[in-house]
C-alpha cells in the first residue's frame, strides 16, 4: 500500500473538496495509506511539522499546500505536488494552479450584465492568485467601459486584525458611489465585505452587490445575505492530482506539470440579486429573463412583455448593456446549463428538453456559441470524475 502525505488544511471548502477528489482517486485506484494535516487541537501544526517524523514514515508521495515548508518537503526526495502555487520557486515541481484571469473575467461579465458601472476589487496583498484575478477583472471591466478601484488586506501590517480590516473596508465602501459592485478575491473576503456593509448600514444588494470566488457553500451561506460566487472545480482537480501523483510514484519524472483549475460558472445568490441597469425597461426585461430561465424565450415574447417593439427593445439593450437581447437570454441559460452539467448526472438530452424544448440541435448550437464547447465536451472537461 502506497503511503501518501496530504498536507492540505481542510478548514476551507476549496481544500476540503480538493481532499475529497484525492480520496476518491485513492478509493478507485489505491488503496493508499494517508498522513493528513494534523487537527488544530493536537500539539503538531503546520509550523511545527517534524520532517524527521515524516522521513521515518517513508512516504511514497506528497500533496501539500505550499505554505507547508516546501523546501523541507523536497529533502524527503519523493514525488511532490504543491497547491495552490502562489509563490512556488522550483519550476520542476508539479503544481495545482487556478486560471485566475478567467476567474476575474467571469466575475466581471456577471456584474456587467447586471448593469453596474462602479466597481471595487477587494483582495489580499502579496498573493499572485489575487493579482491574477484582479487583472482579469479589470481588463474585462475596461472593455465594458468601466474602471476598477482596489482595496487590499495587508497580512503583514503590524497589529492588523481582521476586525480592524472590516473597519477600514467599511470606511472605503462609504466613500464609493452607489450602486456599487464588489468582486472579492475569495468567499472569505466576500463575507467580510457583507459584514462591513452592515457596520455602515449599507444594504446588500440594493446599494452594494458582492461576488466572491470558490463557491464555499459554508461561507456563502454564513454571509448575510447569501453570497454569490464564481465556482471552481477543486474536486475534479484533486482527482487529477491523485492520478498525477500515482504516475509519479510509479516512476514518471517530475517535470513541472500544471493541473489547471478553470472556473465553471457563477452561482448567483441574493448578494448580487439587484440590477443597476439605468434603463428601467431593460432592467424589467433582464429581470424577466432571469426569472424565466427555464423557458425558451423569444425576443418578440420579451418585447411584448415590456410593451415595446422588438426593434426598440434591441436598440435599448445595445445602448444600455452593450449586447443583444438574445445574447442575454443565452448567457443566463448557459450559466444554468453549465451548473447542471457539472453538479448533476442528468442526461444531456433531458437538460436540453428543459431549455430548448423539442429542438435539441438549437440548444447545442447556442450553448457552443456561448461557451465554445458542446454540452458533452463541457461535461467531459469540468464534470464529475
Amino acid at each position: 500500500m502506497k503511503k501518501v502525505v496530504a498536507l492540505i488544511d481542510p478548514s476551507s471548502g476549496y481544500e476540503r473538496a480538493l481532499l475529497h477528489g484525492i480520496g476518491k482517486y485513492a478509493r478507485l485506484h489505491g488503496p493508499w495509506n494517508f498522513y493528513c494535516e494534523p487537527p488544530y487541537y493536537t500539539s503538531v501544526s503546520r509550523k511545527q511539522l517534524e520532517i524527521a517524523s515524516l522521513r521515518e514514515w517513508h512516504p511514497d508521495g506528497i500533496i501539500a499546500h505550499e505554505c507547508n515548508r516546501v523546501e523541507d518537503l523536497i529533502t524527503l526526495k519523493v514525488p511532490l505536488i504543491v497547491s495552490p502555487c502562489s509563490f512556488l520557486g522550483d519550476p520542476q515541481i508539479p503544481a495545482i494552479c487556478t486560471d485566475d484571469r478567467l476567474v476575474g473575467e467571469m466575475a466581471a461579465e456577471h456584474l456587467l450584465r447586471r448593469g453596474f458601472r462602479v466597481f471595487l476589487y477587494c483582495g489580499f496583498q502579496g498573493f499572485r492568485w489575487t493579482q491574477g484575478r484582479l487583472q482579469g477583472f479589470a481588463e474585462r471591466i475596461a472593455q465594458g467601459g468601466g474602471q476598477v478601484e482596489t482595496h487590499f488586506y495587508r497580512k503583514r501590517r503590524p497589529k492588523r486584525a481582521w476586525l480592524q480590516e472590516q473597519e477600514s473596508l467599511a470606511n472605503r465602501l462609504c466613500l464609493m458611489p452607489k450602486p456599487l459592485a464588489v468582486m472579492a478575491a475569495n468567499d472569505d473576503m466576500g463575507q467580510l465585505v457583507c459584514e462591513a456593509c452592515k457596520v455602515t448600514g449599507l444594504k446588500v444588494p440594493e446599494e452594494v452587490s458582492v461576488l466572491g470566488v470558490d463557491n464555499d457553500t459554508l461561507m456563502c451561506d454564513m454571509a448575510s445575505p447569501p453570497l454569490s460566487s464564481v465556482a471552481l472545480n477543486p474536486e475534479r482537480v484533486g482527482f487529477e492530482a491523485g492520478a498525477l501523483l500515482d504516475r509519479l510514484m510509479a516512476g514518471e519524472v517530475m517535470s513541472g506539470e500544471r493541473i489547471i483549475d478553470h472556473p465553471t460558472h457563477v452561482v448567483a445568490r441574493q448578494s448580487t440579486g439587484n440590477l443597476a441597469i439605468a434603463d428601467p425597461l431593460v432592467a424589467e426585461a433582464v429581470h424577466f429573463i432571469q426569472k424565466n430561465w427555464r423557458k425558451r424565450l423569444t425576443v418578440s415574447e420579451l418585447a411584448s412583455h415590456v410593451a415595446v417593439s422588438r426593434r426598440a427593445l434591441e436598440r435599448r439593450f445595445r445602448r444600455t448593456i452593450q449586447h443583444s437581447v438574445l445574447d442575454e437570454i443565452h448567457a443566463v441559460q448557459a450559466n444554468h446549463i453549465s451548473q447542471m452539467l457539472i453538479e448533476t448526472d442528468m442526461p444531456i438530452k433531458q437538460i436540453a428538453d428543459i431549455f430548448g424544448g423539442p429542438d435539441f440541435k438549437y440548444m447545442l448550437r447556442w450553448f457552443r456559441k456561448v461557451t465554445g464547447m458542446t454540452p458533452k465536451m463541457y461535461r467531459m472537461r469540468y464534470g464529475r470524475k
